[in-house]
């Protein structure tokens, strides 16, 4: 088992793929944003999904 040095600082990135937004954000072991954003899902009626059947 690796011991967990207090130097170092884990961050855990989050993603939210929504149907509305997508939203995208890191946070430090303590829970603390460090950085988030927001993006606008958009409808593609041109997309096809690579796993619909033909």
């Amino acid at each position: 088992m690796e011991t967990i040095n207090p130097e170092k600082k884990a961050y855990v990135i989050g993603l939210d793929m929504g149907g509305t937004n997508s939203v995208f954000g890191i946070v430090d072991s303590r829970g603390t944003i460090k950085a988030q954003t927001v993006i606008s899902t958009k409808a593609y009626p041109f997309y096809s999904h690579p796993l619909r059947e033909r």
